[in-house]
C-alpha cells in the first residue's frame, strides 16, 4: 500500500514567472496533486535565465518547495544551462534520492527525458515523462516544414534519445489523444506505457475577473502565438479587417512587433491593438471584455489552453487549425465554435468572421468544460504515480 504523502519531483525548465503557456500544465499539477496524497517539489532554473520572457505572476504555491539552479552571468549562459540542466537534475536526485519517490519530467525542452535511463538502471527511481508537445516527430507547424540536412540529423538524434527515454520510463503521458496516437505509430512497442491526460479548466482562475473593454467596436481577442502558427491566417485577418471596419482586433503575446507591422502594412492600425505579455489574470480580463475569441494552432495534436479560457468566459471562438486537429475533434460540435482550416484567404476569413459575429452570446459552456478539469487531470496523474510505485 502507498504511504501517505509520497514525494514527487517535478522537473520543468520552464516555470513561473516564465511568460509562456509551457508553465501552465506543470503549475496546475503542482496545485492539485496534493489533494491525492502527493507532495510536489519543483526543480527548475533561476528566472533570470528567461531574460525578457518574464511576467509578474499571482502564483500561489506556498506549500510547494521550488529549487532553482542559481544564476551565473557569463556569455551564452542560457544555452549552457539548458545543456547542463539534465546533469544538474541528476546530481540533485542522487543527493536527495531518499526524499524522492518518483521523478516527473515536463517537456519541452525534451533532452532531460534521457535521464529515465540513468534513474531507472542505476538509481531504481521511477520516472514519468510528460510530452506536452511532440519531440522527434515535430516537422514544423502543419507538418509542412521540409527538414534540412542538419534538421534530418537533429531529428535522427532526437528519435534515438526519445526511444531510449520512453523505453526506460515507467510511464509516458501525452496532452492530447492525437499526440498519443502519433507516438503509438512512432514507437508502438511501448504502447502499454502511454496515457493521455489533457489540459483543462480550473474554475479558480475565473473568480472575480473584471472585464476590460479595449474598444467600443466589436472586439476579437487572440492571446498567444499567431504568426508563428498560422502566418497566412494572420495576414489574411488584417485584410479582412480592412473590409470589416466595425471589427477591432486585440492581440496579447510576444508577437507584438509582427502584429503591428502587419497592421501598418494593411493600413488597419486603428483596428488593431497589440499588447505584450501580461499577468494571466489581466489576460483573462481582456478576454472577458472582448466580444469574441480567436485561436491559432499549427499542429493537429495541439490543443493548448486558450480554448478553455474562451469557453469559460462565454466567448464564441474562431479557431485557425489544421484539418483533422484535436480541437476540431473535441469542440467543433459546439454552436459557439467556428473552425477554419487552411488555406487562409481574405475572402474565407471574412466569411468566417461574419459567421462568428452572428453567434449569439454564449451563456453556459460548462458542459463542454466538464470533461477537461484540472483537478481530474491531477487525479489521473496521481493514479499514474501510484500505479508506478506499486508495480
Amino acid at each position: 500500500m502507498m504511504r501517505d504523502g509520497k514525494s514527487v519531483l517535478l522537473v520543468s525548465y520552464y516555470f513561473p514567472p516564465y511568460a509562456g503557456v509551457s508553465t501552465v500544465r506543470v503549475t496546475k499539477h503542482c496545485k492539485y496533486v496534493p489533494r491525492f496524497g502527493w507532495k510536489p517539489k519543483v526543480f527548475t532554473v533561476d528566472e533570470r535565465y528567461y531574460k525578457n520572457r518574464v511576467v509578474s505572476s499571482a502564483l500561489k504555491l506556498k506549500q510547494t518547495p521550488i529549487i532553482r539552479i542559481p544564476y551565473f552571468d557569463f556569455p551564452f549562459n542560457v544555452l549552457l544551462i539548458k545543456l547542463l540542466f539534465p546533469f544538474v537534475v541528476l546530481a540533485y536526485v542522487i543527493k536527495h534520492r531518499s526524499e524522492i519517490d518518483i521523478v516527473y519530467f515536463s517537456g519541452s525542452p525534451f533532452h532531460p527525458f534521457i535521464l529515465s535511463v540513468v534513474l531507472n538502471v542505476f538509481l531504481k527511481k521511477p520516472t514519468v515523462l510528460d510530452f506536452r508537445d511532440s519531440w522527434s516527430n515535430n516537422h514544423g507547424f502543419d507538418g509542412n516544414k521540409v527538414p534540412s540536412l542538419f534538421g534530418k540529423i537533429k531529428q535522427w538524434i532526437a528519435e534515438k534519445l526519445e526511444r531510449y527515454s520512453i523505453k526506460f520510463a515507467s510511464s509516458v503521458i501525452y496532452s492530447t489523444p492525437v499526440l498519443q496516437k502519433e507516438y503509438e505509430v512512432l514507437h508502438p512497442e511501448f504502447i502499454s506505457k502511454y496515457k493521455t491526460i489533457p489540459n483543462g479548466y480550473d474554475p479558480d482562475d475565473f473568480i472575480g475577473i473584471k472585464p476590460i473593454k479595449a474598444s467600443d467596436k466589436v472586439t476579437l481577442v487572440l492571446a498567444g502565438q499567431f504568426n508563428l502558427y498560422t502566418p497566412t491566417a494572420m495576414n489574411s485577418l488584417m485584410g479582412a479587417l480592412k473590409e470589416l471596419p466595425r471589427l477591432h482586433f486585440i492581440y496579447i503575446g510576444n508577437e507584438v512587433d509582427v502584429i503591428r507591422k502587419a497592421a501598418k502594412l494593411h493600413a488597419v492600425e486603428y483596428s488593431v491593438t497589440a499588447f505584450g505579455y501580461m499577468p494571466y489574470e489581466k489576460v483573462l480580463r481582456y478576454i472577458a471584455g472582448a466580444d469574441y475569441g480567436l485561436l491559432s494552432s499549427g499542429l493537429k495534436n495541439g490543443m493548448g489552453t486558450k480554448i478553455f479560457d474562451y469557453l469559460a468566459l462565454s466567448k464564441a471562438t474562431l479557431c485557425f487549425v489544421p484539418e483533422g486537429s484535436v480541437i476540431t475533434q473535441e469542440f467543433s460540435d459546439l454552436d459557439s465554435v467556428v473552425i477554419s482550416n487552411p488555406p487562409y484567404t481574405v475572402p474565407l476569413l471574412k466569411e468566417k468572421l461574419l459567421e462568428l459575429i452572428e453567434k449569439e452570446k454564449v451563456l453556459d459552456q460548462q458542459g463542454a468544460l466538464n470533461s477537461f478539469s484540472r483537478v481530474a487531470a491531477a487525479e489521473e496523474l496521481s493514479f499514474v504515480f501510484n500505479k508506478v510505485i506499486e508495480s
